[in-house]
């Protein structure tokens, strides 16, 4: 015959030697079984001590208040309701404990409202359920014994080394020893305090390995200031797997979207410094420069009307003249035209008399007759 056990107290111990012992005739203080003879004490109907139960010696049982189960023929036994009137300690019923208060479950229990098929009852459910399981949303790490749980993002950018879930907490106080309260962020968008690893780093629970539990999760490079490309680890019998994503680079024109930031080949891929080509970029099939005809400039003062011709830019030289004929005009490819005063009208007569018209140049008029005043 079998005896069928539920979830109890320390006091059904007591309770199930004396049924064992008035429903089969057997002593449990028989050597044959192995187990010491000491003197048990028999609990009555009403939940306090009714006898003692052997002498302590091995002999045989006497017990008067506890009327032995109804014989099944040697069919296994449920003595569940037997225990269940034995003591007034018991909440269990062979499943969650129901409970008033915190303090009547276990040390790493709450007592909470559970919601079973529209039936709200008080049961003792675990504090920190769901802690370090890979998650991707708030309402996956939220359960009865922690309501305001969340996933959270671990690593210096919130989510770049993945979600998790996290029991809320005020002080370390609340967390498991090996986590700490601190201020996150979770994957709803909600601020708050939640309990993560004192290491920032989560291991997985047989659970989340059996589930094959996984989070995303991003993979940042220095090169490549703000770019961040997406992965996922997974709970897996070795521990939670590095980021699978791949390292982000500098964007060029292959085709591929190397920094990850959702659009190909874009920004200033193919210039090749020469206003007078276009620079497309086509793919995979990189960079091509054809001619633009466009304006340009050449960067010469002396040229003018510059335009892109073969991929060069080029102008028409320049013609300085100021209109004064008393200068001298030239040019400078810096500044463009110039003109100095420096035309000298010398017409080699000493009999005329020199000198610079703006409008038509030099001239030269008869000098006053000479005189040297010497009369031989």
């Amino acid at each position: 015959m079998q005896v069928k056990l539920s979830r109890h107290g320390w006091l059904r111990g007591g309770v199930l030697a004396a049924l064992l012992v008035v429903s089969t005739g057997c002593s449990i203080f028989d050597d044959d079984v192995g187990v010491s003879a000491k003197p048990v004490t028999a609990i009555g109907t009403d939940g306090f001590v009714d006898g003692v139960i052997g002498d302590g010696q091995g002999g045989g049982p006497e017990v008067s208040t506890i009327a032995p189960p109804e014989d099944t023929g040697g069919a296994d036994v449920d003595v569940t309701e037997e225990l269940d009137v034995l003591t007034d300690v018991d909440n269990c019923d062979g499943g969650p404990c129901s409970c008033a208060a915190d303090s009547d479950c276990a040390s790493d229990e709450v007592c909470a409202d559970v919601d079973t098929a529209g039936a709200v009852t008080k049961q003792c459910v675990k504090r920190h359920q769901f802690t370090c399981d890979p998650c991707g949303e708030d309402s996956t790490c939220s359960h009865p014994g922690d309501k305001d749980a969340a996933c959270v993002g671990l690593g210096k950018i919130p989510g770049l080394d993945g979600w998790f879930c996290a029991s809320s907490c005020a002080t370390d106080d609340d967390c498991p020893a090996t986590s700490q309260c601190e201020d996150r962020s979770s994957a709803g968008g909600a601020a708050g305090k939640w309990c993560v690893p004192k290491t920032g780093e989560c291991t997985c629970s047989d659970a989340a390995i059996a589930a094959g539990l996984s989070t995303a999760c991003s993979v940042t490079a220095d090169g490549v200031p703000g770019a961040s490309c997406p992965g996922k680890r997974v709970c897996i019998n070795g521990g939670l797997t590095g980021c699978d994503g791949t390292t982000p680079v500098k964007e060029k024109c292959d085709g591929i979207d190397t920094d990850c930031d959702g659009a190909l080949d874009n920004g200033e891929l193919c210039d090749d410094g020469n206003i007078c080509t276009k620079d497309d970029c086509n793919g995979a099939a990189g960079c091509s420069h054809p001619s633009a005809n466009v304006k340009c400039d050449d960067g010469n003062k002396c040229t003018l009307d510059d335009a892109c011709a073969d991929k060069l830019c080029k102008g028409t030289a320049a013609v300085c003249f100021d209109g004064d004929s008393c200068t001298d005009d030239a040019c400078d490819p810096a500044v463009g035209c110039t003109a100095t005063n420096a035309t000298t009208c010398d017409d080699g007569d000493a009999c005329t008399t020199d000198a610079c018209d703006p409008a038509i140049g030099c001239t030269a008029t008869a000098a006053p007759p000479c005189d040297d005043k010497d009369a031989c």
